[in-house]
């Protein structure tokens, strides 16, 4: 029996999230995507586009690609998945096929001649990587998916007085981004567009579990690091689904580096999503390590983990097999 192809819309999204969720347990992930989450995928064409293979009215594979903003390292991102009962029989190959030509055409739609690709691994799934090898895909790196629960953190000694840590306010936000800006290296937008990019840029996180540390020592306060927090369904160990807070950005800024701020903002987000009853904190730190990641690999030297490989491919629009 073969599968067909076509494109997905909204009106596919709860057989899009049943097939995601048979696709996490089956491969025991720690994390499991939401309704909402999905339901972003098909309101924002601009940016996502999708595909799946149907066996009459049965959904057996979903493939997803992501226009990426114009400073993001690569063009676009891959992903997708089959479902468990119809693996080893072909479609998996054919599904990145499937994914490198709608690269392809929309490449072609927005006047790319070549095109950088990225899609993410569980370092587990080797035949998967062998499959996006065989497709001219290489590893350029990866990263560590760190959890820990946020109750069971080691105590911490008592910070000096003109340290303070505290929850984000709006008063905050827009140091944060400018901060976050200067470190990324990127040009601070116009004022007028500085709000709206702030208010985008703030749309996916949590302020309420999201942290700032100021040095108030001297006339002015001044904006020593921050934790960005966002929300995403993890599961327990016996594969009951749970909240979590994910770590989406911690800085330290060049002055006050080197006084493990970092461990007392981690501190800080667990006692604010232990307050919301949320059980379960995670980190992504990327490998190999460089100095700043260093220290946050001590920090979850006893957490758990799952690693996570990145692979990439500059294709040449009209083809499966990217050219480097």
């Amino acid at each position: 029996m073969h599968w067909i192809w076509t494109a997905l819309d909204l009106t596919d999204k709860d057989k899009v999230l049943s097939l995601i969720n048979a696709v996490e347990k089956a491969d025991n992930a720690d994390t499991r995507t939401t309704a909402a989450e999905v339901a972003s995928y098909f309101t924002h064409p601009d940016q996502w586009q999708s595909q799946g293979a149907w066996v009459g009215e049965e959904l057996i594979a979903f493939g997803f690609v992501r226009v990426n903003a114009g400073q993001d390292l690569y063009d676009f991102t891959i992903s997708g998945g089959v479902a468990p009962q119809w693996r080893n029989q072909g479609v998996g190959a054919e599904l990145l096929e499937q994914q490198l030509m709608l690269v392809d055409g929309i490449a072609a739609s927005l006047g790319k001649t070549t095109c950088k690709v990225v899609m993410y691994i569980d370092a587990k799934q080797q035949h998967l990587a062998a499959l996006a090898q065989s497709l001219g895909f290489t590893q350029t790196g990866g990263f560590k998916q760190y959890r820990h629960l946020v109750t069971d953190l080691p105590s911490l000694p008592q910070l000096n007085n003109f340290v303070q840590i505290r929850a984000v306010k709006e008063e905050d936000q827009a140091n944060i981004y400018n901060a976050h800006l200067a470190l990324a290296g990127d040009e601070l937008p116009s004022p007028g567009l500085l709000t709206s990019e702030c208010e985008q840029f703030w749309h996916s996180l949590n302020p309420k579990w999201s942290v700032v540390v100021y040095d108030t020592f001297g006339d002015r306060p001044a904006l020593a690091g921050y934790l960005l927090c966002s929300h995403f369904m993890g599961k327990t160990e016996n594969g009951t689904d749970i909240a979590e807070g994910y770590i989406e950005e911690i800085v330290v800024l060049p002055n006050w580096q080197g006084q493990n701020l970092e461990r007392y903002l981690i501190q800080a987000c667990a006692q604010h999503l232990a307050a919301d009853g949320v059980h379960y904190i995670g980190l992504d730190i990327n490998l190999p390590l460089d100095t700043t990641s260093q220290v946050f690999a001590e920090i979850a030297e006893d957490w758990n983990f799952t690693e996570v490989a990145v692979v990439k491919a500059v294709t040449n629009k009209i083809t499966v097999n990217p050219l480097f």
